[in-house]
């Protein structure tokens, strides 16, 4: 048999016939960022404790700052560590599907500039996703062993926007369609063997649909 590069005109068909397969693994790759820019949206007036300290997976806590990307990588083995942006705008994070009735949610675990080599997880955002949406090669399955899945305050997506008030208490900020938790304040920190204090800023931002919680976007900075 001869050699298809021996056969230009062939050679250039099955290149051709080949790009939309190409094309449609790379778009199936592309890592999926997470969906919310709450850059400059923050309100100054400060709720008197923090609003959120991390989440909850399965049985087990995971606190904001305590946990690197690749230690969560590690407890769900699957997905993967993606990176976009440099400097003040460089930002790590790991997706997963969660699969839920009626829809399937997605969560991404988040670190940026801040938070070292280690890229100690500082974020969470999280969303539901429209009908017939499902897990990707950049968003997989979350394991049914880190579910259910919550934020340290137990609610999650779903929730009527009455509870969230309830549960949360009156927010920093809000309208018909989000309400906005920020704390600015000083926690103790262990910090070269004394107890210091540090500055501590955490922030809570809960996107609203029809009464309902339909998206999540939560953080925490500790700075000295």
């Amino acid at each position: 048999m001869s050699n298809v590069m021996n056969h230009p005109a062939l050679a250039k068909a099955l290149l051709v016939a080949a790009m939309p397969l190409l094309f449609a693994r790379e778009a199936i790759a592309q890592p999926a960022p997470p969906p919310f820019d709450m850059s400059g949206t923050r309100p100054d007036l400060s709720v008197s404790v923090p609003p959120i300290s991390g989440i909850r997976l399965g049985q087990l806590k995971v606190a904001f700052e305590q946990v690197p990307l690749a230690r969560l990588r590690a407890l769900a083995g699957v997905g993967e560590i993606a990176h976009r942006g440099d400097a003040g705008e460089s930002t790590y994070w790991l997706c997963y599907t969660v699969a839920s009735l009626p829809t399937a949610q997605r969560v991404w675990f988040i670190a940026g500039e801040l938070d070292g080599p280690d890229h100690f997880m500082s974020a969470i955002q999280a969303t539901t996703l429209g009908n017939g949406e499902m897990a990707t090669e950049s968003c997989p399955l979350l394991p049914s062993r880190l579910r259910p899945i919550a934020l340290s305050s137990g609610l999650w997506l779903g929730r009527s926007a009455t509870s969230l008030r309830k549960a949360l208490g009156k927010p920093s900020s809000s309208t018909s369609d989000a309400l906005s938790y920020s704390y600015i304040g000083k926690v103790p920190v262990s910090y070269k063997g004394k107890t210091v204090l540090f500055d501590r800023t955490s922030f809570l931002h809960l996107v609203l649909r029809d009464g309902q919680l339909q998206g999540i976007v939560a953080s925490q900075t500790t700075t000295n």
